[in-house]
């Protein structure tokens, strides 16, 4: 009989499904207001790639945790595994450190930043309120969040759910979450550059939206004893579909949004999308130890990306100028 799972569900998903949440904070920052200054310096022909190119650093990233941790996890326990990327981690910001000077070439040293200027009414407000500057923001903050739900439990919960659920072995499942990541990777260069060349990212979110359902709803799918080549395949096809909008979005976000307010444009639609990457693997879980099963949470969480993108076809938008 194959040995308990260091991800039992004893222990998982609870408790890892609320990392996406605390993972929320460091990503936030620095993707809003880059999304400022990016948007004035980068060619229109080339931004939403461009825009995708920034944001590949993190399924790499990913990719090689995958690869990775598991087996350490596996010889030495999953704490030590957190230490080894909360090390490698630090150790990436040391590096950078020396740079910090020419990245930070915008900075606003004299712009308060304490509590009452933090949570001032009118600074809180400002997010949302610069959602109302277009009538596509809404709609497409909303389809982000629930892209960003697909995308948070496919990456918080698919090695526990191909160890506990399909039989793989943690380091097997671990391949698949290093293929899904590496496939998002490739899934936000090739789509940054179809939506440049095609001019809808709008219309091409949408459809990606559809796309990442169906093969996510695939890879739920599959079957105990399957070849773990085709759980590789299927992961791959999932990750490249389902993780791979988020250059699309901040590109689309920015162009149609005031130079002065998108800032404030981008961290209304981060608010908005994290709630689906923090509340999605949380609510899936729970359906999990409620149910005591996997396939229908996890076919639920792919199922409302198409519901949601049907919905909102009709205000997708049209070509660009």
């Amino acid at each position: 009989m194959r040995s308990p799972s260091p991800l039992s569900r004893r222990g998982c998903p609870g408790p890892f499904s609320q990392l996406p949440c605390c993972s929320a904070w460091g990503t936030d920052p620095p993707t809003r207001r880059a999304a400022a200054s990016w948007h004035a310096r980068l060619p229109p022909e080339h931004r939403t790639l461009i825009f995708s190119v920034k944001l590949a650093g993190a399924p790499l990233g990913g990719a090689l945790a995958g690869l990775a941790l598991p087996p350490v996890a596996a010889l030495a326990g999953w704490a030590a595994a957190l230490w080894l990327a909360a090390g490698l981690a630090l150790a990436a910001a040391l590096t950078i450190q020396p740079l910090r000077p020419v990245l930070d070439d915008e900075r606003e040293p004299h712009r308060p930043i304490g509590p009452a200027a933090l949570f001032a009414p009118a600074n809180l407000a400002a997010p949302f309120a610069a959602l109302r500057l277009h009538p596509l923001l809404v709609p497409l903050s909303v389809l982000a969040c629930s892209f960003n739900a697909v995308q948070g439990c496919l990456f918080a919960l698919t090695v526990a759910f191909l160890v506990e659920a399909r039989g793989l072995t943690l380091v097997e499942a671990g391949a698949a979450y290093a293929v899904m990541q590496g496939t998002g990777v490739v899934g936000r260069l090739a789509l940054g550059w179809l939506a440049d060349r095609t001019g809808t990212p709008a219309r091409n979110l949408f459809l990606q939206a559809l796309f990442a359902s169906g093969l996510t709803s695939i890879f739920v799918l599959l079957p105990p004893g399957a070849p773990v080549g085709l759980f590789l395949l299927a992961a791959g096809a999932a990750g490249f579909a389902a993780t791979s909008w988020g250059g699309l979005l901040l590109a689309e976000v920015a162009r149609l949004t005031p130079l002065e307010r998108v800032t404030d444009a981008t961290s209304g639609t981060v608010l908005v999308c994290f709630i689906g990457y923090s509340a999605g693997p949380m609510l899936c879980a729970a359906a999990v130890s409620a149910t005591g099963g996997w396939t229908a949470p996890m076919l639920v969480v792919a199922a409302q990306l198409a519901a949601m993108a049907l919905a909102l076809w009709p205000r997708a938008g049209g070509r660009r100028p």
